[in-house]
C-alpha cells in the first residue's frame, strides 16, 4: 500500500561518507510497504523541476536524531532507477544520560527527496521510475505518463491500482488565500474574481485540464503574466497582504436566517505544492 501525503520541503541531501561516520545505535523506520509520497514544484528554481519526497509514516521522539539521505539517480532505458541509503533514527548511547534533560527531546522523521526534471523525463522516454534501497532492497516500481501540463503515477497493488496526477505550474504561478476562511466555507469564487480584478490570470484557463484539489475551499491558483506579484514573492516562504474579499453567511437565530457580511484578508505566495488529485480503480 501506498500512502500519499503533505508535507514541506526540507532538504534532505547528504555525503556517505558522513552516513557512515555516524556512531551510536541506529533503527531504519521504512516500512517498504507503508510510505508517503508527495511531489512539489519548485518555481524559485524552474518550471520544468519538482521534488519527489519519500517518508517514513511514523515519527520517532526521545533522545535522537536522524542521520543524513543519500540517493542515486539513473535512466536505464525507460526506467529511472532511484536507489537510497535511507536516514535513520541514531541513538547515542555511548555515554549516560544522568537526568530527564540531558538531551533536547524533539520528534525526526524520516525521508528522502529526489529533484526531477520533467524534459529530461520526456526526453528519455521514462515510462518507470524503481525505488530501491541499498541495504534493504526494492520498494515498488511505478509507472509513469509524463506531458508538458503533469505527471501522472501508476501504482498496481494486488487488487487496485493507485493514481496521483501532479501538474506543472510555470514559474509566473502565484497563490491568491484567504488563510482565516472557516473550513466550511468555499470562498474560491471571490477570490477568484478578486484575482481577476488584478489583472491574473486563473491557472485552469493556462495549464490545459487543470483540476483544482478537493480541499481548495480558501485559495485559487493564478498565472501572473505581467509579473507585479511574482517579483517580490523571492521564497516560498513569502507572503504578502494584497487586499481583502468581502463574502456573506447565513447565521440562524430566534427570528430565523440573517444574512451578515464579513471581511477576509487575501495574501499572495509561491505555490510549491500542487499535487491535486488521487484516486484508486479497483481491479477485477
Amino acid at each position: 500500500m501506498i500512502l500519499i501525503s503533505m508535507t514541506l520541503p526540507l532538504s534532505a541531501r547528504a555525503d556517505v561518507k558522513d552516513y557512515e561516520q555516524e556512531e551510536g545505535t541506529s533503527a531504519n523506520m521504512f516500512s517498504h510497504n507503508a510510505y508517503e509520497i508527495a511531489f512539489f514544484n519548485t518555481p524559485h528554481l524552474s518550471d520544468n523541476t519538482f521534488t519527489m519526497r519519500v517518508s517514513a509514516t511514523g515519527k520517532v521522539s526521545g533522545c535522537t536524531h536522524m542521520t543524513g539521505s543519500y540517493v542515486e539517480v539513473k535512466t536505464v532505458g525507460d526506467t529511472l532507477k532511484i536507489e537510497v541509503v535511507e536516514s535513520e533514527a541514531l541513538l547515542n548511547d555511548k555515554e549516560p544520560l544522568y537526568a530527564h534533560y540531558s538531551c533536547q527531546i524533539k520528534g525526526s522523521e524520516s525521508f528522502f527527496d529526489v529533484l526531477l526534471d520533467r524534459d529530461k523525463l520526456i526526453a528519455d522516454k521514462v515510462e518507470h521510475i524503481q525505488l530501491r534501497s541499498r541495504a534493504y532492497g526494492d520498494f515498488q516500481t511505478v509507472d509513469i505518463k509524463i506531458n508538458k501540463n503533469n505527471i501522472k503515477f501508476t501504482a498496481t497493488l494486488p487488487r487496485e491500482e493507485k493514481h496521483i496526477v501532479f501538474w506543472f505550474h510555470p514559474k509566473s504561478t502565484v497563490t491568491l488565500q484567504a488563510p482565516n476562511a472557516k473550513s466550511r466555507d468555499d470562498v474560491r469564487d471571490a477570490i477568484r474574481a478578486f484575482g481577476m480584478a488584478q489583472g491574473l490570470t486563473p491557472i485552469e484557463d493556462v495549464v490545459k485540464g487543470y483540476h483544482f484539489p478537493h480541499d481548495a475551499h480558501n485559495y485559487v491558483v493564478f498565472s501572473d503574466t505581467d509579473g507585479r506579484l511574482v517579483k517580490d514573492l523571492d521564497t516560498l516562504d513569502t507572503r504578502i497582504p494584497v487586499g481583502q474579499i468581502t463574502v456573506t453567511e447565513t447565521r440562524y437565530g430566534a427570528n430565523g436566517p440573517v444574512e451578515e457580511q464579513y471581511h477576509l484578508k487575501i495574501i499572495a505566495k509561491r505555490t510549491n505544492n500542487t499535487f491535486n488529485r488521487r484516486y484508486s480503480k479497483r481491479l477485477h
